[in-house]
């Protein structure tokens, strides 16, 4: 999953992609050339934010197409 955080150094763009975040990869500012990544204590809880994210874009998704069959099947 793409996302973009503000550089802790000059308040630049980092866009970084949060699976290879939590494996351990490093990004850095596009602006300054900051540096950041997770320390590996803190990989295994923002995998499992991240995990149960996905797991509620999988439900929003589910719920819309039940609510736009249920929809269709009123007409």
């Amino acid at each position: 999953m793409q996302s973009q955080i503000q550089c802790p150094q000059c308040g630049g763009a980092i866009h970084l992609n949060t699976r290879l975040l939590v494996s351990g990869e490093t990004f850095s500012c596009v602006a300054c050339g900051t540096s950041v990544r997770l320390s590996a204590e803190s990989r295994q809880d923002v995998s499992q934010a991240v995990d149960g994210f996905d797991q509620l874009k999988a439900q929003q998704k589910n719920a819309g197409q039940a609510a736009d069959k249920v929809l269709k099947n009123m007409h």
